[in-house]
């Protein structure tokens, strides 16, 4: 029973941090594109203002978004089996489900923090450039 609180909370945190995760990637996009259109500041985002030279801003735009939504369908997947994990008795069964789930947790605020970090660093060379 505390297995099952505890991986619900757990639960509510990561999809709060999905959503979060997906608007700092929109963030980045739109910060990336900001900089390099309107200002000329490659050094924001160098490895993305190349692909954007090269594709314009459709390609790495679907090709973060879509990352992002297979990101966050391994995460959906990942919390349904441990999900069925806590559904059985076995207490090895119980403790991989919570170890799974604090996994999860741990890459998606890893995500959250380098890309909060990517989106710091975009605006703080626009802000300089303005």
């Amino acid at each position: 029973m505390m297995f099952r609180k505890t991986v619900s909370e757990y639960e509510k945190f990561t999809e709060y941090s999905s959503y979060l995760f997906v608007i700092l990637i929109l963030l980045d996009i739109i910060s990336t594109y900001v900089g390099i259109r309107y200002f000329n500041a490659y050094e924001a985002n160098a490895k993305t203002a190349r692909l954007f030279e090269i594709f314009g801003l459709l390609l790495p735009s679907i090709l973060k978004i879509v990352m992002t939504l297979i990101l966050c369908h391994i995460i959906r997947t990942v919390w349904r089996r441990a999900d069925s994990l806590l559904s059985h008795t076995n207490k090895w069964l119980n403790s991989l489900g919570v170890i799974s789930s604090l996994n999860i947790m741990c890459v998606i605020l890893s995500l959250n923090v380098v890309y909060f970090i990517i989106v710091i660093h975009n605006i703080n060379v626009l802000y300089n450039h303005i």
